[in-house]
């Protein structure tokens, strides 16, 4: 009898963290990065002033990101 086993690794998607101000994008992102990984350093990128992505603790991914206004 032969098996086959296969292996499926299900990646999610990062939850979205959109933020009024720069000092509360720092505030959550040192948070959620304490036990975890930084993927991406906060920093500005053409669409947000300040963006980064972090992996928590629980192997949650998290975009955190301030909001920038619509023109």
């Amino acid at each position: 009898m032969h098996v086959l086993v296969l292996s499926i690794q299900i990646r999610r998607l990062p939850a979205a963290l959109a933020v009024a101000s720069e000092s509360d994008a720092h505030r959550f992102f040192d948070a959620l990065k304490d036990g975890g990984k930084i993927d991406m350093p906060l920093g500005p990128t053409f669409w947000s002033p300040c963006y980064g992505m972090v992996t928590d603790k629980f192997n949650v991914g998290w975009m955190v990101m301030v909001a920038s206004e619509s023109p």
